[in-house]
C-alpha cells in the first residue's frame, strides 16, 4: 500500500484479517487522517486514529485543528502565509491573545496581513516587524496599517514608521505631528508664510 510498513508488520498475527490495534496493509492511511501509516509510527502517533494526524504537515493534528477551526489538510488555513501550527505557537489548538489566529489573515484588525507583520513568519514579533497581534504596535495613536499605507510590511518613503512612535525624531508622536516626516519646522511668519527670509529689503 506504499505506506512504507511491510504488509507482515501490518497485520502482525499473520490472519489476513484486520484485527484492532493493526493497520490495514491494503490501505496507505488506515484511519483515513491524512498521514500514511508508516509517517504516523515514524513521528510517535497511533495510526488506527485519526484524530492525531498531521497530514497537512503543519505541526498540528487533525484534533487540535478541528479544536481551533482550521482545516486539517491545509498548513495555512487563512491564507496569511504563517502555517497554523506556527500562528497557534504553543500547538495546544486553543487561539491565546499573544498568538495571531490561523483563521483570520489579519488577527489584529490593523489593515495588515499577519504574513506581513511577522515578515520571517516564525510567530514571534522581531525589531524589523509591526506586531501582529497589537494594531498600533508604536503606540502612537495610529493603526499599523494607517502609517504603513500600502500595507506590504516594509517602511516606504512618504509613510510614517509603525515601529517608532516618533519618526521624524521632533518629540511630537506621530499622531500628534502635522508633519511626521519633518523633524524640524521653521517658525510661522506673521503672513502666514513658512521659511527664512533675507534681512535685506
Amino acid at each position: 500500500d506504499g505506506d512504507t510498513l511491510l504488509d507482515g508488520d501490518e497485520d502482525a498475527n499473520a490472519n489476513g484479517v484486520v484485527d484492532d490495534g493493526e493497520t490495514h496493509p491494503r490501505r496507505e492511511d488506515t484511519d483515513g487522517g491524512g498521514e500514511a501509516d508508516g509517517a504516523e509510527l515514524s513521528n510517535g502517533r497511533d495510526p488506527t486514529d485519526r484524530r492525531d494526524d498531521d497530514g497537512d504537515g503543519d505541526s498540528l493534528s487533525t484534533e487540535k485543528e478541528e479544536q481551533l477551526g482550521t482545516s486539517p489538510y491545509d498548513a495555512d488555513s487563512d491564507g496569511d502565509g504563517i502555517a497554523d501550527g506556527v500562528e497557534d505557537r504553543n500547538q495546544d489548538g486553543i487561539h491565546s491573545a499573544d498568538e495571531t489566529d490561523p483563521t483570520l489573515r489579519d488577527t489584529d484588525g490593523d489593515g495588515i496581513e499577519d504574513g506581513f507583520e511577522d515578515l520571517n513568519r516564525n510567530g514571534t514579533t522581531e525589531p524589523n516587524e509591526t506586531s501582529p497581534v497589537d494594531p498600533d504596535s508604536d503606540e502612537d495613536g495610529l493603526l499599523d496599517g494607517a502609517e504603513d499605507s500600502n500595507r506590504n510590511g516594509i517602511l516606504d518613503f512618504g509613510e510614517t514608521d509603525p515601529r517608532i512612535a516618533d519618526t521624524d525624531g521632533d518629540g511630537l508622536s506621530d499622531s500628534e505631528d502635522n508633519h511626521p516626516l519633518i523633524p524640524y519646522e521653521s517658525p510661522t511668519l506673521v503672513n502666514g508664510e513658512r521659511g527664512c527670509h533675507s534681512s535685506s529689503g
